[in-house]
């Protein structure tokens, strides 16, 4: 559909275009048409709320679901039910058997039916986005919905799915769309269709992020690319600072080499030795992350993050991936050292006339790299821990410490639940809405001389406004008297700046045959997360008979002890009615949770990079006083002080960290930078002083790591230095 001259693309499909394509297509083998609804489920004493999913008998033909117990063909019988095996255990137990067994499932309108379950299915794959709980024939919701009409081309259901008997056949369909276009946009003028297009299932979850209205979950493509940068960072500074150090260490196996070297070793066989020796190191480290990861890193970032990666031991990618990583790694971190090494001389070794690591640049270079990497990380760790702070203390744009809010069936119901707390002392506002911020609210298509434009809306009563503290700029909040504000709309700052409107009140624009007035301008609130941004959104006044929510603003203070209430009230009202009210500032938990995940992750990377490059570090000083200790204990002998030993040890490795710094500082703010613009639409504002922050923390750390080999060379002999040499 276009939107503003805007292309996008919708999961949605018209309700009768499944029955159409399989009437005129004889290359469709099968489909399914799938809608969602809310139930209140309930098995003797057993009620909770869930999500119904209504598709045609073809669905358990076109998709693998294994079944566990019962008829794959259950849905033939519009009175029968099928279950996931979870739902099996929460409603029957897990000693019980359920075929045959009744559920009865109250619909939004009130409609009662009872089920029969006639399948369940086994648990469903970690990696599977095609949940569900119940599942029924879609002929159901003739009944319990009266809205329902399947060949209604103006109503859209969740997604329209078919199975073809070739798949190269599909350029067939798609080529004869067009009499499907007329159909439903001379049903629905204000939302034209430009075309008619078809997904693979097996791409869907991956194209999830350009789909609206998507059956699938969205793919967390920047979390994806981030995590992967992250791995490549530690192990390029894991095989960065293991290649100094291997060199370094190598000081303690010349002999060897000169040994080898005279009993006929020729440098390839050198060469081969030490790869060999770094696989099999590499080997042995591999297997030790392994355990780590599998017994420590993944449960804890499933538990961080409150998902599930569904890793597989068994899985024969994860060893293909291993067996690369292990190569890659191997060869990474040892195949210069092994090639610098062999090239020794053995009468140059014997001689010990070698200049270990004196001239060898590269390493240093690699040291560089090392902090530079490091600066990127620790100012990466610093600003999410920022960000973090700075985003629990950014404006909702309203009350939301104080306010509750819970779905409702009804008005009738809504009535109700205000008369029991309306005498509460510690109440101060109740209203009524078919939306609500945080909880959902729905996009429509405005009309106006020049343009459409997509927008949100909220239907909401009058005293919403004040419930949620929202606040007024310009005009005035709806009056209950004033039948005028049936066709008033308040509107958000985004929408008065996206129309160019500097004068909103008075304004008008077209809707659903229908002329609004503004009479308010709203400052900007926060509908979803901060992961949303906000967009243009209009307020109307709500039908009584179509609230959804009730929304209750307590004393400041006070909103445990009203939650309290309303959810005692509600109990007592509605006894076989699950409770899904909640505090509105927990409606965001989820989110500060991510965010809590972030700065954990980022710290700890933050942390290990530091530490790795400082044990890079660390080898370079430790070569650079082997291959210097005569010099050293000249020195000593000749009373050099602490300041010209230090001096001696580090002053040209300081030359390179303060070149690493200097060019890690601009780079790890432009890349953080893009880093939080990618991830987060409201985020803490980038400035140096992070970049300042980090660089301070790496010069303290080098200076620990540095002064334990100054203190070596300090306490050493001089004469023993002097006599080995």
């Amino acid at each position: 559909m276009n939107r503003d001259g805007e292309t996008n693309l919708f999961g949605t499909s018209p309700t009768p275009i499944g029955l159409h394509l399989k009437e005129d297509f004889p290359q469709i083998r099968n489909m399914t048409r799938i809608e969602d609804r809310n139930a209140i489920a309930k098995h003797e004493d057993n009620v909770f709320q869930q999500w119904v999913r209504f598709v045609d008998p073809d669905f358990m033909e076109m998709f693998t679901y294994p079944v566990k117990q019962g008829q794959k063909n259950a849905l033939i019988d519009p009175s029968q039910l099928i279950i996931s095996e979870e739902m099996a255990i929460k409603y029957f137990g897990e000693d019980t058997n359920p075929l045959d067994r009744v559920i009865n499932l109250r619909f939004a309108d009130g409609k009662r039916m009872n089920y029969t379950v006639a399948a369940v299915l086994e648990e469903f794959p970690i990696q599977s986005s095609l949940r569900f709980n119940f599942l029924l024939n879609i002929e159901n919701l003739n009944v319990v919905d009266p809205n329902f009409n399947p060949s209604d081309w103006a109503k859209s259901i969740s997604a329209t799915f078919i199975e073809l008997e070739d798949p190269n056949d599909i350029e067939v369909i798609t080529s004869r769309q067009e009499s499907y276009l007329s159909f439903i946009n001379n049903a629905q003028s204000d939302y034209p269709v430009e075309e008619f297009g078809f997904e693979p299932l097996a791409t869907l979850y991956d194209r999830s992020n350009y789909i609206r209205n998507d059956i699938s979950p969205e793919s967390d493509k920047e979390g994806q690319m981030i995590l992967g940068i992250i791995g490549m960072f530690m192990i390029a500074l894991a095989c960065l600072n293991y290649l100094n150090i291997a060199i370094s260490s190598a000081t303690k196996r010349l002999k060897e080499i000169g040994v080898r070297k005279v009993i006929g070793a020729s440098r390839r066989h050198l060469i081969i030795q030490f790869i060999m020796e770094n696989i099999l190191l590499s080997l042995i480290a591999l297997a030790m992350g392994f355990v780590l990861a599998v017994t420590l890193f993944i449960p804890g970032f499933n538990d961080l993050f409150s998902v599930d990666l569904g890793f597989n031991i068994w899985a024969l990618d994860l060893y293909l991936f291993l067996g690369g990583l292990l190569l890659l790694t191997s060869i990474a971190s040892g195949a210069y050292s092994a090639v610098y090494i062999s090239r020794f001389q053995a009468v140059t070794i014997f001689r010990g006339k070698v200049m270990f690591g004196r001239k060898n640049i590269l390493t240093k270079v690699f040291l560089t790299f090392q902090f530079i990497l490091a600066c990127i990380t620790v100012v990466t760790g610093i600003m999410a821990t920022r960000n973090s702070e700075y985003q629990r203390n950014l404006s909702w744009g309203y009350d939301q410490q104080n306010t509750m809010v819970s779905n409702i069936d009804d008005h009738q119901a809504y009535e109700k639940l205000r008369n029991a707390l309306s005498s509460h002392l510690d109440v101060v506002s109740i209203s009524g809405t078919s939306e609500h911020l945080s909880k959902h609210l729905v996009r429509a298509v405005i009309e106006l001389p020049e343009r459409t434009l997509e927008v949100y809306h909220m239907d909401i009563d009058e005293s919403y406004v004040e419930t949620m503290q929202l606040n007024i700029l310009e005009g005035r909040n709806f009056k209950k008297d004033f039948a005028s504000d049936k066709e008033a709309v308040l509107i958000n700052e985004q929408m008065a700046e996206n129309l160019g409107w500097f004068e909103p009140i008075g304004k008008t624009f077209r809707h659903d045959s229908t002329n609004y007035t503004v009479i308010g301008m709203l400052e900007d609130y926060h509908y979803y997360s901060f992961w949303a941004n906000i967009e243009p959104t209009f307020s109307r006044i709500a039908d009584d008979e179509k609230y959804k929510f009730i929304s209750i603003r307590a004393r400041e203070g006070k909103s445990m002890e009203v939650f309290e209430e309303m959810e005692a009230q509600w109990a007592n009202l509605f006894p076989e009615v699950p409770f899904e009210g909640s505090l509105q500032d927990q409606l965001y938990t989820w989110y500060f949770d991510n965010i809590s995940g972030h700065v954990v992750i980022m710290n700890f990377v933050a942390v290990l990079a530091l530490i790795l490059s400082c044990f890079g570090l660390y080898g370079l000083v430790s070569l650079n006083i082997a291959s210097r200790i005569k010099e050293f204990s000249v020195r000593k002998v000749l009373g050099a002080s602490l300041y010209h030993l230090t001096n001696a040890v580090n002053s040209h490795f300081l030359i390179y960290l303060v070149f690493a710094l200097i060019l890690g500082a601009p780079i790890s703010y432009y890349l953080v930078k893009v880093l939080f613009e990618t991830i987060y639409n409201y985020h803490v504002p980038i400035t140096y002083s992070p970049v300042i922050m980090a660089i301070m923390l790496i010069l303290g750390t080098v200076l620990i790591t540095v002064s334990s080999q100054v203190f070596k060379v300090l306490k050493a002999n001089p004469t023993v230095g002097l006599r080995n040499e």
